[in-house]
């Protein structure tokens, strides 16, 4: 059925105009300019429509505000003139922390990335070779001054030419002598350190994983990962005897007891028997 507008009547894709009254009415055809301004103005109205309600809108929300619930009464949050709405300002808070989040992860992560170029890589202190470095990606320090003295070089076993260890006894890249500590190696020749530590001492961690720039001077106890295996082996040994004792290889270490060694200390002026250090 055709639908009338007015004194506008539409039929299928084409729109007439009613003229006449009674039974001598007649139809027009309107042009396509007719219809344009009749669209036209019927867009207009519709987008004036809609900016006066949200004028209407954003007034009322800046006069009543929002309603919060508080713990014993209803509060009434008043929003202040020429302020944005609650949502908009939720929006843009949220975008702000977002924003800082990642300045700060951003800061974050260069911070780590300066702190390890700072750092000596413990692969090639504790060996002399790092792959990751021949291969340009290892971004730590390489300081052939700080790789680990060789183990065999200081029993005189060592008869590799391409050896990457130290040949050369630095006090400060020496283990802590397990034999002095149970008082039975007083040889003034030894390379290893001789050095009195409390007890209860932990195990420099640094040290253990490559090089503690503190030497000698350290408070803690002086370690290669051999030591530390063969001293968890013992304490296991000897807990399991005693009902159990738990160890940690790199935690706080129980007061030395006498240790029974595979070997006691070599005529050489009682040096430890390791494989490396």
């Amino acid at each position: 059925a055709p639908t009338a507008c007015r004194k506008l009547v539409r039929f299928g894709a084409h729109l007439y105009k009613v003229e006449g009254k009674g039974h001598g009415r007649t139809l027009t055809r309107q042009t396509s300019s007719a219809i344009k301004r009749t669209a036209a103005a019927s867009l207009a109205r519709r987008i004036a429509s809609e900016a006066s309600a949200k004028v209407t809108a954003r007034v009322l929300s800046r006069q009543l505000g929002a309603c919060q619930r508080a713990p014993s009464r209803w509060a009434r949050a008043r929003t202040p003139r020429g302020a944005a709405p609650p949502s908009l300002a939720r929006a843009l808070a949220a975008r702000r922390v977002r924003q800082s989040l990642e300045a700060a992860r951003r800061v974050s992560l260069a911070a780590k990335r300066a702190n390890l170029q700072r750092r000596d890589c413990p692969v090639f202190c504790r060996t002399g070779v790092c792959r990751r470095a021949q291969a340009g990606a290892c971004k730590m320090l390489h300081d052939p001054g700080k790789v680990a003295v060789c183990a065999k070089w200081l029993h005189g076993d060592c008869c590799d030419p391409n050896c990457k260890k130290q040949h050369r006894a630095k006090p400060e890249l020496m283990p802590i002598c397990l034999y002095f500590l149970q008082g039975l190696c007083s040889n003034a020749e030894c390379p290893y350190l001789h050095v009195n530590h409390d007890p209860a001492a932990p195990v420099c961690q640094a040290f253990t994983q490559g090089y503690c720039p503190k030497g000698r001077g350290c408070p803690m106890k002086h370690f290669t990962k051999q030591q530390v295996a063969q001293l968890r082996r013992q304490r296991e040994e000897d807990g399991n005897a005693e009902g159990g004792a738990e160890v940690t290889p790199y935690g706080t270490l129980p007061p030395l007891f006498p240790l029974s060694l595979s070997s006691p200390p070599d005529s050489r002026g009682g040096r430890q028997i390791y494989t490396s250090v």
